[in-house]
């Protein structure tokens, strides 16, 4: 025996998934919403530095960070008096890279590049650049 497919049934499956994807959108959105960083703010850590020639130094990392969607603008260096300009700053989910164009005697060719992870008021990544490499950790301040 089938069973027939009629106008009632479509009707009540229809409003059915209607009623379904209404209540389970604000959720998906709430989700969605919950997974983004949000980095705007002064952050301040310390980084390990290692440097071509083998040396190796502890550094201080300052950001002062403005955000607008996936796009990051500001300015990064070691304290808030020596900073420079980010450019091509951008956040995809909880992944914050940037440049920075800094003096070629400081960098080795001018161009320092920052890859984050932004886990709520802490973020940890590396810097690269032809001079020196490290890892750096910061918190909002």
């Amino acid at each position: 025996m089938t069973a027939a497919v009629t106008p009632s049934i479509l009707r009540t499956m229809f409003f059915t998934s209607k009623q379904t994807v209404s209540r389970l959108l604000p959720l998906f959105i709430f989700a969605v919403t919950l997974n983004a960083a949000e980095v705007t703010g002064k952050w301040e850590g310390t980084g390990e530095l290692k440097f071509a020639n083998g040396e190796s130094r502890d550094s201080s990392v300052y950001l002062d960070l403005r955000q607008d969607g996936q796009e990051v603008a500001g300015s990064a260096g070691p304290g808030p008096d020596r900073v420079l300009p980010i450019s091509k700053g951008k956040l995809d989910g909880n992944k914050l890279t940037f440049e920075v164009v800094a003096p070629v005697e400081s960098s080795g060719d001018g161009l320092v590049i920052f890859d984050f992870t932004v886990s709520g008021d802490k973020m940890e990544g590396t810097v690269k650049c032809a001079r020196f490499s490290g890892k750096l950790s910061l918190k909002r301040s």
